[in-house]
């Protein structure tokens, strides 16, 4: 009778996943994402957090692990990153983000939140990718996957 009241009580930890992780998870079919967490200012040379993320999978990593948090950001703080989506074939890879200085990490999500690739449901096929008219968006989503913002890929 234990085992299962401790079954039951752990089940919704176990179908959360990585709740105590920020992840990258990608929803864009033939394409990989890359996000690499990219603190602002000067790099200690340090192995970061940026794996490949094939579609339909996602790479969690906790924040209290270095490489995911090199700062030691609290868990209410925010990382940044720089992501690309790379493409199979003669298709090009788009960059995703805000790009007011391009000497500076593109993304930011939660400590513990999720940055999710997906394809842009608004995109005109009639019309170039743009900023205004990207293929791809990444969403800014917090710990509990609410939305935060919602950024372009092009």
């Amino acid at each position: 009778m234990k085992c299962r009241t401790l079954l039951m009580a752990a089940a919704p930890l176990l179908v959360a996943g990585e709740a105590g992780a920020f992840c990258v998870q990608n929803a864009i079919p033939g394409r990989v994402v890359q996000a690499t967490l990219a603190p602002p200012g000067p790099q200690r040379g340090a192995t970061l957090f940026g794996w490949p993320v094939e579609f339909g999978k996602q790479s969690c990593c906790n924040p209290r692990n270095a490489q995911c948090n090199p700062d030691n950001v609290p868990d209410d703080g925010v990382l940044h990153f720089r992501a690309r989506i790379e493409a199979a074939g003669p298709a090009r890879a788009v960059t995703c983000g805000a790009w007011s200085d391009p000497q500076q990490p593109a993304l930011y999500a939660p400590s513990r939140g999720y940055l999710r690739f997906e394809v842009n449901a608004a995109f005109k096929a009639q019309r170039p990718p743009s900023l205004v008219n990207p293929a791809f968006v990444v969403r800014v989503l917090d710990i509990d996957r609410r939305p935060i913002v919602e950024l372009p890929c092009a």
